[in-house]
């Protein structure tokens, strides 16, 4: 998959870091692994609006801040394995 697909999900590592979250204590609050965290970061997935939801509360954000401009979510299945 070409990183350029997803790599506005960068916006996720700069919103977590100045809420003083690590990729860990992301992952843990929001009930997803620290390795899915990681490939979202790095724009190699594309996270659902369920997870968008989950991480826009924990970071205390409006869902809005968290996704790209035209994002209609993710039709991946089982990414928060």
């Amino acid at each position: 998959m070409s990183t350029t697909a997803h790599s506005s999900w960068a916006v996720l590592r700069v919103v977590r870091k100045k809420d003083g979250h690590t990729q860990a204590s992301l992952a843990r609050a929001a009930g997803v692994t620290r390795q899915y965290v990681s490939l979202l970061e790095r724009g190699l997935r594309a996270p659902t609006s369920q997870v968008i939801a989950k991480f826009a509360a924990v970071l205390n954000v409006p869902k809005s801040v968290l996704e790209p401009p035209g994002w209609h979510g993710s039709q991946e299945a089982g990414e928060a394995a």
